[in-house]
């Protein structure tokens, strides 16, 4: 029995063996034999659905457009750092880990209304990042 790949090569299942499609190949004479015989091989598996990557760029550009957020972030003494971190994290430097962005976040504490939670967490959530701002503004990994 056989199974189609996603390139040209054919997988014999008994063995795992791939079979380039050289016509002077034994074995893919004797699969091109064992079709011609009726048989069909297994369709190609399909592929892995793509990892989300976050857009870390667009929650940057996303947070200065959103100013009632921003001005509530400005308050945090540590803002400069935090900005420093989205900068960061936007160049795709420290592979995106937002683990120091939770902690500069959380060193402020903020009063955000239920709506600019939402939009936060809702723009995480379009730009698959990682984080959830909670009832008490702090800041966490999803």
């Amino acid at each position: 029995m056989y199974q189609l790949t996603t390139t040209d090569s054919i997988l014999r299942l008994a063995d795992a063996a791939f079979i380039p499609p050289d016509p002077l190949n034994a074995d893919y004479q004797r699969y091109l034999a064992w079709v011609n015989d009726g048989n069909t091989p297994e369709p190609a598996p399909a592929p892995p659905e793509p990892v989300p990557v976050p857009n870390w760029a667009a929650l940057g550009d996303a947070l200065v457009a959103e100013l009632p957020i921003l001005n509530k972030l400005a308050a945090n003494p540590l803002f400069a750092a935090l900005v420093g971190r989205l900068q960061t994290l936007r160049q795709g430097g420290a592979v995106g880990d937002p683990e120091p962005l939770i902690g500069l976040w959380n060193n402020h504490s903020y009063s955000f209304t239920s709506a600019e939670r939402k939009r936060f967490n809702d723009l995480a959530t379009d730009l698959h990042i990682p984080l959830r701002v909670a009832t008490d503004g702090s800041l966490g990994a999803q």
